[in-house]
């Protein structure tokens, strides 16, 4: 019994010491990546008033660029057949499953 408790301690242990390892390399990563974000920030010229000009890595975008590919977002947000289909199946799944357990439920409420 002693030694199943010092396998169970000891695995416990290490178990213990690679989440906390694997926290510190996740936490490590995340102030990474916010120092370079900080090195990269989107700078807005303003030339004139009438053309707005984004400067985003050194790769010039205009405002009539950022308008065209927002209608094409909206145009793929109008309908995508995959997150439709997602939510019927999800829906049609969750109403089979519960019938399945009302109905299990109901049998074993007769049978005790």
């Amino acid at each position: 019994m002693t030694r199943f408790l010092m396998k169970c301690t000891l695995l416990f242990a290490v178990l213990v010491t690679g989440v906390v390892i694997g926290l510190q390399h996740a936490q490590s990563g995340i102030e990474r990546l916010h120092d370079t974000d900080r090195n990269y920030k989107i700078k807005l010229i303003n030339n004139d008033l009438s053309n707005e000009e984004m400067s985003f890595l050194t790769e010039k975008l205009s405002s009539s660029d950022l308008e065209k590919k927002h209608k094409q977002l909206e145009d793929v947000k109008a309908f995508n057949f995959f997150s439709t289909l997602g939510t019927f199946l999800s829906t049609t799944l969750t109403k089979i499953l519960d019938y399945i357990v009302s109905a299990i439920f109901k049998v074993v409420e007769s049978i005790v």
